[in-house]
Parts: C-alpha cells; structure tokens; sequence
C-alpha cells in the first residue's frame, strides 16, 4: 500500500530543500461508518512541515448538497479544522448558504454528495449547492500534522466515515515538505493586537433617512426617490399588461391611488410614505367566479450598476431568490442604498428577488386569486443615503416594530442525564435543588428535551414503542409529563422568575397509529407524495379544520393546564415547507402556466395553511398568561407581531443568522465553556447575539432590547456587546460598568477601557485582541 517517492532537491533561493512524499496508492473507499488505518513513518529529526493530502466525496449519483461525513486523527488526536490548509475554512454555496468544513477545534469534515470529482459543482449555475468561490476546493483537503505526527517510530493515521455514505477517496497521500504552507484557518494566527491609534467610531447614531418623493405618468407608472418603477401584470394568453416610465412626470403628493382593469382582475395600487420609506399597497380584486392566477414583477431602474446585491441579505450567485423570513433585495450604489421588501404574509411567501445590471426585482408568479375575492400585497421600497445594509436591516426593525426585549439566557434542566436527570423525578423537588441547578447555571429560561420514555431503549424503539414523543405522541409520555410538571412546580414556587418552556414540534409525530389517524393531514410534495420522515415518525401540517390540527391542539393544551408550561416550538416555520396540493387551500397559491397565464392547479404553502392554526395556539397562550419560544424566525408578519423569541440553530450557519435580521436574531448552540464563548463570539460577526448559557459571559447578556445590531456588535437599551475595538456610547451621559472577556472566556482583570466626554455624551473606548469581547452594562443616566 505504501510507497515513498522522493522528489529531487530543488533550489530555492540560496537555500536547498526537498520534499517527500509518502503515498497511499491503494486507497479509494471507506464504507459507512468504518475506519480505514494507514501507517507510516518519518525520518529522525525531522523539521518539515508534514501533511495529509488527499480527495474525498461521498459516493452518490448526483450533485445533492453536503454533511459531515469524515473525521481524521493521527496518534489518537484528531485534526482539526484548524489544521485546514488548502481553503478557507468557511464556504458559501451558490444559493447564499454555506457552512465550515470542520470547526477550529473539532475533527469531524463536512463531505460533499457527488458522482464524481469534476469540477460541475462550481460550473452548474443551477445546483444551488454549488461552490463558487475560486478559493474554494470542493473535494480536496490539505492538512497540517505537523507537531502531532512522530518522528521516531510508526504514525497512525486513521480516516473514520462518520455518516451511512460511504466515502470515496483519491490522491491520498502524506507530504513532506520543507516549504511550509500557512496555517490560515488556526485561530492562533488570525488574532490581531490591540489597536493603538485612532479608534472607530461605533456610538449610536442616527439612522440614514431618505427623503420620500413621487412622480407620476399618464398610464400609473411613477418614480419613487427619482428612481423610475416599472410594473407588469399578467393578461389572459400569455400576454402582459406593462407599466413603464414614458413621456412627462408629475411630482405629486402622498398617498396617490391608481387603478388598472384586465378582463380578469383589477389592481388598485396605493402609495404612501411613512419614516422615510414608500410603501405600496395592490390590491387585486377578482373579477370572475373562478380561481384566477395572477403573475407580477416590479422593477427599479437604478441610475448606475450596484456595487453589491444582496438577496435575503446575502450574495447569491443564482438568477433569483425567495425568503419569507428575510423578505427583500438590497443595492448598494455609490453613494446611496436602495431596498425592497416585502411586508405582508402572501408576498414575503411567494415573492421571488432577482437583479441584472442596473435593476433590481421583486415579483410574484404564484398568486391566486378565489372566485370574486381579493388580496392586499405589501412592500417598501428604502432609500438610504450613504447607507449600508446594516443601516437598511434597522430601518426594517424599526419599522417593524422588532425591537422588543430579549431574556436570556436559556438552559435545559435535564443536560447530562443521569442524576442531573433524575433529581426532577422526584415530587416534591426541593428548594436546594433549584438553588444548586441555578448557582451551576444562572439563567432565567429552561427549556425541556423532547419527550422520551426512558422505559425504552432509543435502539429498540418502534412505531408502536416510540423512545421518543414527538407531537400528538406528547400525551401518552406520562413519565416525562410528570417529570416535568415537577421540574414547573419547584421552578415555580423557589424562582418564579425563571420561564420553563416545554418542546413542542408542530409537524413531527410518532404516536403510535399516527398514519392510520391522521391520513388527512399528512405532509406532501409537489407530486402529492408523502414527505419523508424517519421510520419511527411522520409528518404533518395541522390546520384548525384537520384531524391533526385538532388532536395537536390538545396536546399544547396539556402542556399549558395540566402541566404549566410555556411552548417551545421547534422549527416553527421551517419542519415542512413544501408547497403541495393540499385538500385545503392556503387561498391564496396557485401554480400558473407561464405561456398561457391559466391557473393549471391550487397549491397551498404550510406557512400559510398553518397559520389560523398558529393563531388559535397564539390566542389561548395569551389567555393562559404563557409565552413562545421558538426554533427558526417567523416567515409571516401575523407571527413576528406577537413577539416571540425565535432563535437560530448554530447547524444553520452564517445563512440562518441572516435570515432573522428583521425579527429576532437569537443564536442558540449546545456547547458550554471555551466552545460555547467561540460561538457567542462569532455570532456577533453577524449581529446575532446568543441565547443559550455557555459561561460566566451569559450573566452579563440579558435583558437585551435592541437599538441597533451591527456586524461585531449590538447596541441595547441595557447594554452593548462588542468583539470590536472602538468607540461606544447611547449618544447621551451615563456610567456603566465594563466587563471584558478574553479569547478563552476568562475574565480580563484589568481591561484597557478609558471613558471619556466628548461634546458632553459618554464615550467608551475600548481596545482589546480581536479574539475578545466586552460587555458594557449601563447603570444609569447622568
């Protein structure tokens, strides 16, 4: 299997160096879930860089997507992502998602699902998975074992298959080189000083404003900002009835209405200005008595190509877009930002965002229309002068009333099972109980496990024996009820302030029988068939009128009266999001023929179908007092207005913590300690601040109302949080109180904070490693 090539001495400058290599020729599979062990050995004293070198991908049929499928460790200690050397460790894909091939610290490789090792996965402009960026190499990985790998005696590297795909490899080999490549993923190597010079200013300002003006021609086609609007609307045969800028326009005053009559429809457009921004209402009012189908497109005539388009608030090599949750399409110009965003629950569901040269897009092919009905679609359009995206996404907040108060942090009263686990089992817990788990971990929210049945084995577990209880399945869990509802009343009665949420997940089901119950509300695709799930459990969209729908309503029922909980729901928007024919209809999603305009079916999309559902459980929490917590941000208006905190899973990535700008951008993650610091830290790159207790850092955290949120920092009514260095303040006078947090979590004793008065308000400078946080805590006005 081994075979040791030496490369000829090569000269390099005046120096000499040589480079070995040791190659693993016939290696080209591991099986699911094996380890493949390969040998080998180093010279004494050996002072070169020594590297792992080999490609790899999952053996599928065609380009699906990626997970972390392979760890590699040498000596019994794993190789981290840190070790990375041939790519930057954190990837996009074509869609505007992207992950991390292995995290700093941990071993374990994200893999891609390919047929083969060719360079489709970057060229087909239609596999949203797709990485594009050059620097980027799709199947190959470098890593550096330097340090771990030994110089006397036998190395054993072991390459595992950590997933049920079995892995292809190739070009496995280990080099030795004395020409070292750079460590540009270890964590070590990117931290950076302590700025010494002028510090940037990050005080809270004023947001950007821009000033709301309207033009408009004979035919209804206007210029908002000075920026011309152009709009079409579909006709019968395929034709288009279209509304472009042409001949005199006339400023006028907000709000103006225009009306526009087709054989089927009609659209009454209203424009307004509120804060800055123009909002648009169209109204489309059926004119038959039948479904009818209507496809739009409204487009911006920028008056130069953008410098950057953001769609969902991300880059997205892909021709167009569509993101409930992060709504709009954003330009940056020279000396200006232009964005459009969807408001209302239809649109920002069936709406499509698309750019080309100098315009940018937002439209609907998707709407229909019930016989002699109407439907009010919504959107804004914002002119930001020399703003950013930042300054856009707070504009949004704020328009949206999105700065409520976040509590924290959150923590599970079961980790670690076992006696952790147990000591809830016991009515009634005691006092010192409550007062241990609180002085381990000082939150303010507990959040349960699923339902499990400890009385079955998680191996052993069937359809009709499920170890764990997912949706309806919750009511016939008694042992985990009652284990709960102790854990509620000891909370209750020893620290009332302490907000114990209990796991619900609307779509997942494993009571036994589920599929035989509940045929009428079973989760389906395009094509009608039903959406996989795991063997033991289904899934499905519960509505007020379906069977599902009611039976789930009691189980929240039950967790409310019967056991006192607040609801925690998981992947509230995001556990089916299909669109499919449903027997029910959303009553408002169609699928039309794009040559003719005909309405071809009824879809119904489940964030619209389970909306009235959502509605029922939203109003009987409010009349019981409780509250929602909930995994994914909410993809209607009619849910972010009752102010949940809806975090994001850290599996969900750069893309996910985006996506909850405009609502609540929460990050949530198991890990605890060094880790858990990192993964606060990190998300702060993207505004996000996180939920979950992790170390003493948490304390400082919450309560948090949000003012402004900006890439490495947030700004709270009581507080800032920063891995910035710079200069911050609330505009105003105050004291406060400085806590700063090195690269480990450890508290730094001595921080280099001055605060000072400039032109009478409070100034905080704060200089520290970029690897560190502060968290400055207000007291009080001065």
């Amino acid at each position: 299997m081994l075979k040791k090539i030496l490369f000829a001495s090569m000269l390099a400058g005046s120096g000499l160096f040589a480079k070995d290599v040791i190659e693993f020729k016939d290696v080209n599979r591991i099986e699911a879930g094996k380890a493949l062990k390969l040998p080998f050995q180093l010279q004494d004293a050996e002072t070169r860089q020594v590297r792992l070198h080999m490609d790899v991908r999952f053996d599928w049929k065609t380009l699906f997507g990626y997970t972390y499928g392979m760890s590699v460790q040498l000596n019994g200690q794993p190789v981290s992502g840190a070790r990375l050397l041939n790519k930057p460790l954190r990837f996009r894909t074509r869609n505007g998602g992207g992950s991390i091939w292995a995290a700093v610290d941990k071993n374990n490789y994200n893999i891609m699902y390919s047929p083969d090792f060719s360079d489709q996965i970057q060229t087909d402009e239609k596999f949203i998975y797709g990485l594009y960026e050059k620097d980027q190499q799709p199947y190959t990985f470098v890593l550096d074992l330097s340090g771990i790998a030994s110089h006397v005696g036998t190395n054993e590297l072991v390459i595992q298959s950590t997933y049920s795909v079995p892995l292809i490899l190739r070009n496995v080999r280990i080099e030795i080189d004395e020409k070292k490549m750079p460590r540009l993923n270890d964590p070590a190597a990117m931290v950076r000083p302590a700025p010494a010079g002028p510090l940037p200013d990050h005080t809270l300002k004023p947001l950007p404003v821009g000033t709301p003006s309207l033009k408009t021609g004979s035919n209804g086609a206007v210029t908002v900002f000075g920026i011309p609007l152009e709009s079409r609307f579909s006709l019968p045969g395929g034709k288009w009835l279209e509304v472009k800028s042409a001949g005199k326009m006339t400023a006028v005053q907000f709000p103006y209405e225009k009306t526009w009559t087709t054989p089927e429809y009609t659209v009454c457009r209203r424009i307004s200005a509120e804060n800055g921004r123009i909002k648009i209402a169209d109204t489309f009012t059926n004119r038959r008595n039948q479904v009818t189908g209507v496809l739009f497109e409204n487009t911006l005539l920028l008056p130069e190509k953008p410098i950057r388009v953001l769609l969902g608030g991300i880059e997205v090599n892909l021709p167009e877009c569509k993101n409930p949750t992060h709504p709009s399409i954003f330009a940056r110009l020279k000396s200006s930002a232009v964005a459009m965003v969807a408001e209302d629950d239809i649109l920002r569901n069936q709406g499509y965002y698309k750019s080309s040269g100098n315009t940018i897009a937002a439209g609907d092919r998707n709407l229909g229309l019930p016989p002699n009905g109407s439907h009010t679609l919504e959107w804004s359009v914002y002119d930001l002068p020399n703003g950013d995206y930042y300054d856009f996404v707070n504009a949004v907040r704020r328009d949206w009333d999105s700065n409520f108060t976040w509590n924290g942090t959150l923590e599970f009263p079961y980790m670690g099972g076992g006696e952790p686990l147990m000591r809830w089992t016991r009515p009634p817990v005691p006092k010192k109980t409550v007062d241990d788990f609180l002085k381990e971990r000082p939150v303010n929210l507990l959040m349960t496990h699923v339902a499990s049945d400890i009385s079955t084995s998680p191996s052993k577990a069937t359809r009709e024996k499920p170890f764990l209880g997912h949706g309806t399945a919750i009511l016939g869990f008694q042992w985990w009820g009652a284990m709960t509802k102790n854990t509620v009343d000891a909370f209750r009665k020893y620290a009332p302030h302490v907000e114990i949420y209990a796991y619900m997940h609307k779509n997942l089901c494993s009571e036994p029988g589920n599929r035989e119950k509940y045929q009428d509300s079973i989760a389906m695709d395009e094509n009608s068939r039903t959406l996989s799930a795991r063997e033991i459990y289904a899934r499905y969209v519960p509505t007020p009128a379906n069977s599902y729908g009611k039976k789930l309503a009691e189980t929240y029922r039950y967790l409310v009266d019967g056991i006192g909980a607040n609801i925690y729901m998981d992947e509230i928007c995001l556990g089916v999001t299909e669109w499919a024919p449903y027997a029910e209809w959303d009553g408002c999603t169609v699928e039309v023929d794009p040559a003719t305009h005909e309405v071809i079916r009824k879809l119904s999309i489940p964030n619209l179908l389970t909306k009235p559902w959502l509605e029922d459980m939203m109003k009987f929490l409010k009349s019981r007092g409780r509250k929602l917590l909930a995994n994914g941000p909410p993809a209607t208006r009619t849910l972010h207005r009752h102010h949940a905190m809806q975090f994001v899973e850290h599996g969900m990535g750069e893309s996910g913590l985006v996506a909850a700008h405009f609502a609540t951008p929460l990050a949530w993650d198991y890990s605890r300690g060094v880790p858990g610091f990192i993964h606060f830290r990190d998300s702060l790159d993207f505004g996000a601040l996180a939920l979950t207790w992790s170390g003493p850092w948490s304390v400082q955290c919450f309560p948090f109302t949000p003012m402004e949120i900006r890439p490495g920092y947030l700004i709270g009514k009581e507080r800032i949080i920063t891995r910035l260095s710079g200069k911050f303040g609330w505009n105003d006078r105050c004291d406060a109180e400085v806590y700063v947090y090195d690269g480990n979590g450890k508290q730094v004793e001595k921080p280099d904070v001055k605060i000072k008065n400039e032109n009478g308000k409070t100034v905080f400078e704060v200089r520290m490693p970029s690897d560190h946080v502060a968290i400055i805590v207000r007291k009080k006005a001065l």
